[in-house]
């Protein structure tokens, strides 16, 4: 499917109210169209030849979020540990929001089943000095490696990255808050430890109290935490976009 056909497709799916909407949660810096996700995924599983379309893909013209969010849809399906990185690194300087990363990320089942194929490069990712690659890299560990082999690195790796960067800073809170759920007391002795700025502790503590799998028990440390007298004189951060 060329670009100026894919672009008709999604302009009789486009709602401008929608479009309108997404566009305040500034998900990207793409011009957005204005389709729904049902409809973009609906749209990306009539492209027959998944490799044909990510061939090209690097050559549009000034792609839109949704056609970029069809390209991260489609890498998803991609059977192959090492075509999918190759794929990535083609594709991932189109990544430049919350919206085109959490989709790609969640997309990316293959790290599932082949975990080790993909370990190297997302710990690589995790140092670049593009933040939306080292999202990237977050997002993917707390999606797809937050098991017994993994969670000590993981959590080193979250108090090495360069989390000033809004939305790094984000991500390394949730991947915190969620693997809180399966690893309480190594998070607490993380969340306790000096790497950790006080935004990112700050918000991963209230993210952690916003979920339902977290038990009532736990909650109650954390809020004991966050209200430390310790805590009451550190500054507090601007606020922020929940993700």
């Amino acid at each position: 499917m060329e670009q100026q056909e894919l672009e008709a497709a999604l302009a009789r799916n486009a709602d401008a109210t929608y479009r309108d909407f997404t566009a305040r949660l500034n998900p990207s810096a793409h011009r957005i169209i204005g389709v729904r996700v049902p409809s973009v995924r609906a749209i990306a599983k009539t492209i027959r030849d998944p490799h044909t379309f990510l061939d090209a893909f690097p050559s549009f013209c000034d792609p839109a979020y949704e056609e970029v969010l069809i390209a991260f849809i489609l890498t998803g399906k991609l059977k192959d540990p090492q075509e999918t990185i190759l794929r990535l690194e083609a594709l991932l300087p189109f990544n430049d929001g919350w919206g085109t990363n959490d989709t790609l990320c969640q997309g990316l089942t293959l790290m599932k089943t082949h975990p080790d194929a993909f370990w190297s490069y997302l710990v690589k990712k995790s140092k670049s000095q593009n933040p939306w690659d080292v999202r990237f890299s977050v997002v993917s560990m707390m999606d797809w490696y937050l098991d017994d082999a993994h969670i000590d690195r993981i959590l080193d790796i979250v108090c090495d990255i360069d989390r000033e960067p809004t939305y790094t800073m984000l991500a390394a809170a949730w991947l915190l808050a969620t693997a809180m759920i399966r690893y309480p007391s190594k998070v607490l002795i993380l969340l306790n430890n000096d790497c950790l700025d006080v935004p990112t502790q700050k918000k991963a503590i209230q993210k952690a109290l916003e979920s339902r799998r977290i038990q009532d028990e736990l909650k109650q440390t954390l809020r004991m935490m966050r209200q430390a007298p310790g805590e009451r004189s550190l500054p507090t951060s601007h606020p922020v976009p929940s993700r």
